[in-house]
């Protein structure tokens, strides 16, 4: 589908957004480069983290096109105040429906209908060992019905000897692949299921196909922007898109050559994205670097409490969130069975069997051929993970795909620089179990995985023995029987900063008790100078006197 650059809205728009600096908009636009001039403009005027929000106003029409916070811009260099507080992804939704609407073209921005392409090496150094082309197409559905309004329409696996390749398949591939998609109108847009597509490569294809293309970024991207809801899952999702604006803008500079200007400041539209793109990342970064020092603030004064905390990670959809939920029984956690249903790390408090407090830490689920660009932005808030005492690895042995799986989360920790001594202590746990024949359990036997099941709550008093076995040798924490005054200072004292296990009576005097407890050694410490050495002076005291 192509719009004309001397017809489209979209030229007004920009006209209106950007003062007339259009100049370097290719003569014919296709729809997937339109949908990305949109969204950069969504970027740049709808960001809380840029700038004030931006409104553009159509010269067809008095109404505005799309509702703005506080800021509108006609043209020129008035600027009107507005109270409208609405959502600002939501207005320039309203205003992108608008463009189709007015246009007559059939509305596409609510989803689409998608042909899913499963490229696959066939053979040499890049074929994949663990998996089949089957699991990833699998996995590649399973991504698109993640979307909201999207759906799967037609799948086909394609065999290559290179990605690299400018048009991606062969010639005789490529023809028979357009004559499917063009041969079915119920197809919209087209996925191809690879880590991400050059400029050239996508181009090429949205040429042939007539048609978006997407590659697994952009999918991932949009899954991300639909699940960030608080304020610091949609800053790093905001900053994970930086890299591809720049690679974009990359091709630009080569469209940009010849002086053409907006006839006002000299500068090309090249030039203007370039500024843009550079100031919204020195923002974005300033943002999480202030989010980095409240996390480090927030583990400052956690360690301080001294709650040893269990990193659940693995991949996405595991199960990560309704393990959590069922050793912590935390009622307000709602799982999903979707794709990165969880963007946010997150905090929950748990207590072992021996009465430990412990916190277990929610993260995101890692994924395989997306950009390092997508998972960089979440370092920040994954220091919560990589700094814990202790981690989990979930994996749900349900899918047929899970050793692939279960390899690249450990792959994944090895990029990430985790601890050796915590690599040697992750306790791995097969997951829903319950979903397996009995021909598939005996296949997990003997692999060291704690067997679990969420579902029915099936071996977690397992998990949690061991969880506790392993706690109790990485924070230094001994088990001890203290003989106390009952209901004395020392009594109140062990309550409060050790874990009590067991209270018995002293059988020979009924004022002591024999407390159970698990203690730090830091704390044992300070109880024999509060308690007991204070003791001893005292009587060396009365002693001497």
């Amino acid at each position: 589908m192509i719009f004309n650059r001397s017809n489209c809205l979209f030229k007004q728009l920009l006209m209106n957004g950007l003062r007339n600096r259009i100049k370097q908009i290719p003569q014919t636009i296709s729809y997937s480069r339109l949908c990305c001039e949109m969204q950069a403009l969504q970027n740049h005027f709808s960001s809380k983290t840029f700038s004030s929000y931006l409104v553009i106003r159509s010269p067809s029409n008095s109404n505005l096109r799309t509702m703005s916070s506080n800021r509108v811009y006609d043209g020129s260099d008035q600027v009107n105040t507005l109270d409208d507080s609405k959502d600002a992804v939501n207005r320039f939704d309203e205003l992108f429906d608008d463009l189709f609407v007015e246009k007559g073209i059939e509305q596409k921005a609510m989803g689409y209908n998608i042909f899913v392409i499963q490229p696959y090496i066939k053979w040499g150094a890049s074929k994949k060992q663990l998996t089949t082309p089957a699991n990833q197409l699998n996995e590649s559905v399973a991504l698109i019905d993640t979307l909201k309004d999207w759906a799967v329409v037609g799948t086909e696996i394609v065999p290559l000897t290179t990605t690299k390749s400018p048009q991606v398949f062969g010639k005789g591939k490529l023809e028979a692949l357009t004559k499917i998609i063009k041969s079915d109108e119920s197809i919209t847009a087209v996925f191809i299921s690879l880590n991400v597509l050059s400029k050239v490569q996508q181009d090429f294809l949205e040429e042939t196909f007539g048609l978006p293309v997407f590659d697994r970024y952009s999918v991932v991207m949009r899954i991300f922007r639909e699940h960030a809801v608080t304020k610091e899952a949609k800053l790093q999702v905001a900053m994970a898109e930086i890299p591809q604006l720049w690679r974009n803008l990359s091709l630009d500079k080569y469209r940009a050559r010849g002086g053409d200007s907006d006839g006002s400041s000299g500068e090309t539209l090249y030039e203007i994205r370039k500024n843009i793109i550079k100031e919204r990342e020195g923002r974005l970064r300033a943002e999480l670097k202030s989010l980095k020092k409240h996390r480090d603030l927030i583990r400052s004064k956690r360690k301080k409490r001294q709650f040893p905390t269990i990193a659940v990670v693995g991949y996405t959809n595991a199960g990560k969130t309704s393990l959590i939920k069922a050793l912590t029984l935390e009622q307000q956690m709602q799982p999903k069975n979707e794709l990165f249903a969880t963007l946010d790390v997150t905090c929950h408090l748990g207590v072992l069997p021996s009465n430990i407090k412990v916190l277990y830490i929610d993260t995101i689920g890692f994924i395989s051929d997306i950009p390092t660009m997508l998972i960089e932005p979440f370092i920040v808030t994954l220091e919560d993970a990589l700094e814990a005492d202790l981690i989990v690895h979930v994996i749900d042995v349900s899918n047929p795909d899970y050793v692939a799986q279960a390899a690249h989360v450990d792959d994944t920790l090895k990029q990430l620089n985790v601890d050796q001594s915590l690599v040697k202590n992750i306790i791995v746990v097969a997951n829903k179990v319950d979903l397996l024949t009995k021909k598939q359990l005996q296949t997990l036997e003997g692999n060291g995985m704690l067997q679990i099941s969420c579902a029915n709550n099936s071996g977690l008093s397992q998990l949690r023995d061991e969880v506790q076995r392993i706690l109790l040798n990485v924070t230094d924490r001994v088990k001890i029987r203290i003989r106390v005054a009952n209901g004395g200072p020392e009594f109140s004292w062990l309550y409060k900063e050790s874990s009590v296990v067991d209270v018995v009576m002293d059988e020979n005097n009924g004022q002591f008790i024999f407390m159970d407890v698990i203690v730090t050694k830091t704390n044992l410490e300070r109880f024999k100078f509060e308690f007991i050495m204070k003791k001893k002076r005292e009587r060396l005291k009365s002693y001497k006197d």
